[in-house]
């Protein structure tokens, strides 16, 4: 898949005309974080997320926004590259003002731990967004199920 490319699939979203700008607005809103995300752009990916953004963890703990822009940091200088990342929009229903986004992202490409290796990445999220003067914010992100698998990368092609 190309990096410029978007890949943002909805899947099983029910959706009546009313929602459908709603879901439209989010769709956006996450091909922006694609984009921020494929360029290591952590102001990009900060600028959708609320002020008093939280991100759940699966194992019940939490991060603040500023905790989260640091692990967003991290991740970025031990990921060498991320050659494919995708998003599938599995739930939404919306009251007009909130909107909740059930999501399963996977990403895959190099990073390095001790030594470089392949890593493929799959989480489910339950996301909550908020239209704040128009414009619509992530307030928190709860992980569902996550799960990383590390392969190191041995010998070499001759």
């Amino acid at each position: 898949m190309p990096a410029s490319e978007d890949n943002l699939a909805l899947q099983t979203v029910g959706t009546d005309s009313e929602h459908a700008s709603i879901l439209h607005q989010l769709q956006e809103k996450y091909a922006e974080y694609l984009r921020a995300f494929r360029a290591r752009d952590v102001a990009g990916i900060m600028s959708l997320l609320a002020s008093d953004f939280i991100w759940n963890l699966a194992d019940g703990s939490q991060c603040s926004r500023l905790e989260t822009e640091a692990a967003l940091r991290l991740q970025f200088q031990t990921m060498s590259s991320s050659d494919q990342m995708a998003i599938a929009l599995l739930e939404f229903t919306s009251d007009g003002t909130i909107a909740t986004v059930v999501v399963q992202e996977k990403s895959e490409g190099l990073c390095y731990e001790k030594e470089e290796c392949h890593f493929v990445t799959t989480e489910s999220m339950r996301e909550t967004w908020s239209r704040v003067h128009g414009d619509w914010q992530m307030d928190t992100a709860t992980v569902l199920e996550s799960q990383t698998l590390l392969l190191p990368i041995t010998g070499s092609i001759s």
